[in-house]
């Protein structure tokens, strides 16, 4: 039966993928020779800051996961971690990499079901408070109304300071709507977990800042690299278009989904509809492989030595 979902989910990935491709390719002003012109060396660029990115993920996953010396024992395993899961993550239908998470972190680290479901749960909270202040943010740079692109920055600190406060609640409030059971066990042992103390709160907002400064920069050389240099408020904006578009609905990859979104925050950065949406289809692609071609390489090396260390 769980084939079988899985088999429909994919299928249904495939025609949505499919049929937002087909939509934005005929509105789009795109010449194919306009691949071609990609700079190799602005791609390999690209796909060194999502190397970064990797690392810092992989790092903000070993603070979550909340297990003093024997959680940051072993950062590479984590970054391992990060590596496997943003490749399943990529190629799987909307939401089946962060459901096998658990699985790839039993492997890879040694954490239980709950304390991994904890750990990509915590980072997909983050993930959104980022989004959303990246959203706004890139929206009043644009506009130029810069003070207050600041102000949301400021406020948005405190919030990612204490989201594991706000995970939390998020769980008590889900749990009090459940009745009792395998569901509510599982959550209520998650939201009992022991809360990270404000030194640990200072390094995991550092490390979900700096994760996403290096998704910001990979975003800013892949204009680049197209030869579509843009100010980082339409980047801060793109991103937050091609996330929270590829979060709706189900696809492979956000493929079709995640480029609406992008072509949507640029026409709201005064690029007409045909532009917008042949820079979104250059753009965004380019960060699909340079991420996935991040994610092997990182795999790739870190499975080969410890084969050979076992040697």
């Amino acid at each position: 039966m769980a084939t079988r979902r899985i088999l429909f989910r994919t299928l249904a990935a495939l025609v949505v993928s499919g049929v937002m491709l087909s939509i934005l390719l005929s509105l789009a002003d795109l010449d194919w020779r306009d691949f071609s012109r990609i700079d190799i060396a602005g791609f390999a660029l690209v796909v060194v800051f999502h190397v970064l990115v990797l690392v810092t993920r992989g790092w903000l996953m070993g603070q979550l996961s909340q297990k003093g010396e024997d959680g940051s024992a072993r950062p590479l395993a984590w970054v391992h971690l990060a590596a496997r899961h943003q490749f399943i993550f990529t190629v799987l239908p909307t939401g089946l990499g962060d459901l096998l998470f658990p699985a790839l972190a039993k492997r890879l680290v040694g954490r239980t079901a709950t304390e991994a479901f904890s750990v990509i749960a915590q980072v997909r909270s983050r993930d959104l408070i980022v989004l959303i202040t990246l959203a706004l943010g890139g929206s009043l740079i644009i506009t130029g109304i810069e003070w207050a692109a600041a102000a949301v920055a400021f406020l948005a600190l405190p919030v990612l300071f204490y989201a594991d406060k706000f995970f939390r609640l998020a769980l008590h409030l889900v749990r009090k709507s459940l009745a009792d059971g395998k569901l509510a066990s599982f959550l209520e042992a998650i939201a009992s977990s022991e809360p990270p103390d404000s030194f640990s709160r200072f390094r995991l907002t550092v490390a979900s800042i700096l994760d996403w400064f290096f998704v910001i920069c990979s975003v800013l050389a892949t204009f680049e690299a197209i030869g579509e240099p843009v100010p980082v408020g339409v980047a801060m904006l793109f991103l937050a278009g091609i996330n929270l578009f590829g979060a709706l609905a189900i696809s492979i990859g956000g493929l079709g989904v995640s480029e609406t979104g992008g072509a949507a925050a640029l026409v709201l950065a005064d690029r007409t509809v045909k532009n917008a949406t042949a820079l979104s289809l250059l753009a965004r692609p380019l960060l699909l492989v340079s991420m996935l071609s991040a994610s092997l390489m990182i795999d790739l090396i870190l499975t080969s030595a410890k084969l050979f260390g076992r040697r």
